[in-house]
């Protein structure tokens, strides 16, 4: 048999061999990608040189990294880690923003309930002589008539009789009046004072004017206190001159 005819390289012995190891590490890299050798097996296989001590010492410092070697006291008191280093400084704060807008206006609460009603405070006055002057007050719970003398160069003090003593006297009342009769002789008439209630009834005591010495007698011919009456009739709404009783 014949030999085979072979064709004579073109390229010379550096190229060949330069061409060759090209052809290696395409070899390889295929292999690499189909899974067949790992990178490290790979590597160990072009690996003809023993590692440096500088190689050692690498690998040495990266093996104290992964089990966790760790320095707490670091320089300038900072947490300090051989394998990351110095933690950074704290960064600047941030600036302050704009304050925001003022928020609408809220809506009117409820209205609250109705507080408890004031003391009833009344005045009333009359004066029908020259000798004498009369008043009524009505002071919170108590009603009272006074008198005082103006005869003299100066009017005098009043003189002041509780009525709120006196029999059936409403302790609801809430304004007063007072009116008088001049009927001549040591008896002026009657002085007629009045009170209305809360819930609006009218009640009526009387008084007698004492001129000799400018006094009320609110008692009857017994020295009793003339008691307070309801009066007849009581105001009511649509009346024309009637009422109740």
């Amino acid at each position: 048999m014949s030999p085979d005819r072979r064709t004579t390289s073109a390229l010379g012995p550096l190229a060949r061999d330069r061409f060759k190891k090209a052809g290696m590490l395409a070899s390889l890299a295929l292999v690499l990608a189909a899974g067949v050798v790992s990178p490290a097996t790979a590597a160990a296989k072009n690996v003809t040189a023993r590692p440096t001590e500088k190689t050692e010492a690498l690998v040495q410092a990266g093996n104290e990294c992964n089990t966790g070697h760790h320095n707490p006291h670091g320089p300038n008191g900072h947490d300090w880690d051989e394998c990351r280093g110095a933690t950074g400084a704290t960064g600047a704060t941030g600036g302050t923003g704009a304050t925001g807008g003022t928020g609408a206006t809220g809506g009117t609460g409820a209205t609250g309930g109705t507080g408890p009603a004031g003391p009833c405070i009344d005045i009333d006055a009359t004066q029908d002589s020259d000798d004498f002057e009369l008043r009524a007050v009505l002071d919170g719970e108590d009603t009272y008539a006074g008198i005082r003398d103006l005869t003299g160069a100066t009017p005098g003090p009043y003189r002041w009789t509780d009525l709120s003593t006196h029999r059936d006297y409403p302790e609801d009342a809430c304004a007063v009046s007072i009116a008088q009769h001049s009927l001549g002789g040591t008896v002026e008439g009657d002085v007629r004072i009045n009170v209305v209630t809360t819930e609006g009834v009218i009640w009526e005591t009387s008084c007698q004017v004492v001129t000799s010495d400018r006094t009320l007698n609110c008692n009857d011919a017994q020295g009793v206190p003339n008691p307070w009456v309801r009066v007849t009739l009581q105001p009511t709404p649509g009346t024309i001159n009637g009422g109740n009783p």
